[in-house]
């Protein structure tokens, strides 16, 4: 018995999902919207998304003046995925930007030039208006013109450094040559007094009046008047012995005339003969001392001359002397200046060796010399998480959970408007079926299409462009499953508490709008304030996209998933308790609707109400409505055997069945919808 009941249940709620695909199916065009939509959208996305490479940009430039380094600057960024468009003017380049020619507008100065104490400033014209875009745009030319910075950077550093180097070199020598020009002052200093001392020790003291050049020159003249006198005297006895001589001879030879002996001839003869050396001696006498005379009163002439010269320059000399002592005594304060300014000059070599010193030690202390590592101490290497082939693969958590989301949101309430607007959402209300079955067929109905379409969705999405979800395939499905059943709740809620279909698709729209604007999805959440994001962060969008995200693209396992599939489940029991807690409450909202789609809100509320002063409590609702409905089968079955005699049996309680859930309300349903 309780199988049967079962099953009855279970074909009853098979019968309401059937009804709700032939309401949705009616038309070609919705059919074809359910299940090609997904694909045609993934295709799309797919072939947008489909590329990894980086934006492309189009960039308006202007400047009074294109210099040599403004022209560099743009060859280097039109080198990197940016269309550069040069413009005549600076209002032509800020309407490019207004119109959305170009990204943005990049003005370069017109002496754009790297000189001292010259700044060159460019300046960007963006459009903030593209929220989700500017920041992107911004850094990807920011991060041209800073290589471009880097570069000349890198070649001053360069410069600077290859002088510093030859700085270095130079102080080296420098030093070197300092240690020797001490070593040289050390030495001149020493020679220096040294030759102080000496001259403070030089005795120029002579005692010129010691000197008599007077007396000399008198015993020389008295010496020649000597010389002169013995001349005379000399010359007188060598004439008188002359005379005598030739006296002798006169007599000797007379004598040797008178004598015939000639022994005594002989001896007479010999004596002549040395009487005749005799004279020939003493002339050849007189005149050697007549010579010598003369030479010695030359000799003496000379000696007189010499004295006199002497004198003359004893004279000189003297004076000389006198000037010597004069410039010796100028020479010693000299001196003593001299050595006082070599110990200063050593003092100053090494006072500018020691600061020498001090600058090589700081030079040397430098141990990045390298242009790049001083322009960029730190560098940044970019490593991905994960190997992504195109941004459609970085894009897909996000898109599934939109197609989730929308779909389950807007689908769910259509159907739920669907129903109420239906002429037999009132015998559906009435009959036996909890209406809560009412409310699972839809959900079951939705999810079913979601299903449908997603897995077209997630095929295509692995089989074409290489998704990977089916690494991680039990915990992907599980936060989809958990999504579906969430948004697929809050439609029907939505569904419920709007009366009108184009209220319901409004606050479906405006629900997923806000759910979707406050999430990564449009601009990051770290724009917003810090409360504000801090509140986002529990927006049921953020945390699937971030589950899902986890799973695809992470390959997070169940363990670390928890945390959000928690919060996800907490929103999908929330959901669902809101429905099965307000039930009763939500019907007769339902019923409310209803009567005002089909006979007025006025009409509506007055039949709700007519025949019973107060609303129709819970606990009475299961007896009035088997009333109302035992009514309306048995008029039914009236009905449909006065229309054909010959049912009978199970075939008319099944055209019973038919017109229970028929579109069509006649007189006798009013009726008893007033009475209700």
């Amino acid at each position: 018995m309780k199988n049967d009941k079962k099953l009855k249940k279970m074909l009853k709620l098979l019968r309401i999902i059937q009804k709700n695909f032939q309401l949705l199916l009616r038309s070609k065009m919705s059919a074809l919207i359910i299940f090609i939509g997904p694909l045609l959208l993934v295709c799309l996305l797919g072939l947008a998304f489909s590329n990894s490479s980086a934006f492309l940009l189009t960039a308006s430039i202007y400047s009074e003046n294109y210099t040599d380094l403004a022209q560099s600057t743009i060859e280097k960024m039109e080198g990197q995925n940016f269309k550069i468009i040069q413009q005549d003017s600076l209002d032509e380049c800020i309407t490019s930007v207004k119109m959305g020619e170009s990204q943005s507008c990049i003005v370069f100065p017109a002496d754009m030039t790297i000189t001292p104490g010259k700044t060159n400033e460019l300046t960007f014209y963006m459009d903030y208006t593209q929220i989700n875009l500017v920041w992107i745009i911004l850094e990807a030319m920011t991060t041209k013109i800073d290589e471009k910075t880097e570069e000349l950077s890198t070649e001053l550093v360069t410069d600077l450094l290859e002088r510093m180097i030859i700085v270095e070199e130079k102080i080296t020598e420098t030093k070197s040559k300092l240690k020797i020009i001490n070593e040289h002052e050390n030495k001149i200093k020493e020679l220096v007094l040294e030759a102080k001392e000496d001259v403070s020790q030089l005795d120029i003291s002579v005692d010129f009046n010691a000197i008599d050049f007077s007396d000399a020159n008198q015993n020389a003249d008295d010496v020649l008047d000597q010389a002169m006198m013995m001349k005379k005297k000399a010359a007188g006895d060598i004439k008188n012995a002359l005379n005598k001589a030739n006296s002798a001879l006169i007599k000797l030879t007379a004598l040797e005339a008178a004598i015939d002996d000639n022994e005594t001839q002989e001896d007479i003869g010999f004596a002549i003969d040395k009487i005749e050396d005799i004279q020939l001696h003493l002339n050849q006498t007189e005149e050697y001392m007549n010579l010598k005379y003369a030479e010695i009163e030359s000799e003496l002439s000379n000696v007189t001359s010499v004295f006199s010269t002497v004198k003359t320059k004893l004279d000189q000399t003297k004076a000389k002397i006198k000037q010597v002592g004069l410039k010796r005594d100028e020479i010693m304060p000299i001196l003593d200046n001299t050595t006082a300014e070599i110990d200063t000059v050593i003092k100053e070599v090494y006072d500018a060796d020691a600061l020498l010193t001090t600058a090589l030690e700081k030079l040397q202390a430098i141990e990045i010399k390298e242009a790049g590592q001083i322009v960029s101490p730190i560098t940044s290497k970019l490593e991905p998480l994960t190997t992504q082939k195109s941004h459609f693969h970085s894009l897909f958590p996000t898109l599934v959970v939109i197609v989730v989301m929308i779909t389950g949101i807007l689908l769910s309430s259509t159907i739920m408007m669907v129903e109420k607007k239906s002429r037999s959402f009132f015998r559906n209300a009435i009959s036996p079926t909890n209406y809560f079955t009412f409310n699972l067929a839809n959900y079951v109905s939705t999810i079913i299409i979601l299903i449908m379409q997603l897995a077209l969705f997630l095929s295509v999405a692995m089989f074409y462009f290489h998704v990977g979800i089916i690494d991680n395939i039990g915990s992907v499905l599980l936060i989809i499953f958990l999504a579906m059943t969430m948004f697929i709740t809050l439609g029907i809620l939505i569904g419920f508490l709007f009366k009108t279909e184009e209220t319901v698709t409004l606050a479906s729209i405006t629900i997923a709008s806000g759910m979707m604007l406050f999430s990564n999805a449009i601009i990051p959440l770290e724009s917003m304030p810090e409360a504000i994001k801090q509140i986002a962060m529990y927006n049921p969008f953020v945390i699937i996209e971030l589950a899902l995200k986890k799973a695809i693209m992470f390959g997070f396992n169940f363990q670390q998933l928890l945390p959000h599939l928690k919060m996800v489940g907490l929103y999908t029991f929330s959901t669902v308790m809101i429905l099965v807690i307000l039930h009763t409450a939500l019907k007769k909202l339902a019923l409310m609707h209803f009567h005002w789609f089909h006979f007025g809100e006025k009409k509506g509320k007055v039949k709700v109400t007519s025949n019973t002063e107060k609303p129709l409590m819970i606990k009475d609702e299961p007896k009035k409505t088997e009333e109302i409905k035992t009514t309306t089968e048995t008029k039914i079955v009236n009905e449909k055997q006065e229309q054909l005699p010959s049912l009978s049996g199970e075939t008319l309680h099944q055209e019973v069945d038919k017109a229970l859930t028929d579109d069509e309300l006649n007189d006798t349903d009013v009726e008893i919808m007033s009475k209700f």
